[in-house]
């Protein structure tokens, strides 16, 4: 009786400590991307195989585009929450709330226009290949494709 459960105990213990080292081999690459003291764009040293001065530039791309980013955030948080106050105070669409509609879709405009033209400046910091690979990316994720609307909307527009 002793010997299964001494059995059992010992794979229980081999299974775990497997489990352990596979952990921690497949996280050492995120953990050390994380130990950076700049680790916020590592990533995409690593992703796109950025030399030191293109990172640098990069950086300073960054660093000055968060600033009215963050801005840009916080107008939309206030407008959303505007909206959402005009929405719930009564039954009908008023003027007030077109107004505000209208005003979200320009800010929101304004903050997709600005995004773009970053991401533009931080792929010509690239090298050429990458730059178009990074772009490729960076636009598909925030435009979608259409596809996204309409299955947010429950249709269908396949060809």
């Amino acid at each position: 009786m002793n010997r299964p459960l001494t059995l059992l105990a010992a794979l229980l213990l081999i299974a775990l400590g497997v489990f352990w080292g596979c952990y921690r081999l497949a996280t050492r690459p995120t953990a050390a991307l994380l130990a950076h003291p700049q680790s916020e764009l590592e990533w995409l040293r690593e992703e796109y195989h950025l030399t030191d001065t293109q990172y640098a530039a990069i950086r300073q791309l960054h660093d000055a585009y968060r600033p009215g980013c963050a801005d840009r955030c916080q107008r939309i948080a206030a407008m959303r929450g505007e909206l959402r106050t005009l929405t719930t105070s009564g039954s009908t669409l008023t003027p007030a709330i077109e107004t505000a509609l209208h005003d979200s879709a320009a800010l929101e405009e304004e903050c997709r226009t600005s995004l773009i033209r970053h991401i533009y400046a931080v792929s010509a910091a690239m090298a050429p290949a990458e730059g178009d690979r990074y772009r490729a990316t960076a636009l598909s994720q925030l435009l979608g494709t259409g596809a996204d609307h309409a299955a947010m909307m429950g249709q269908s527009h396949a060809p």
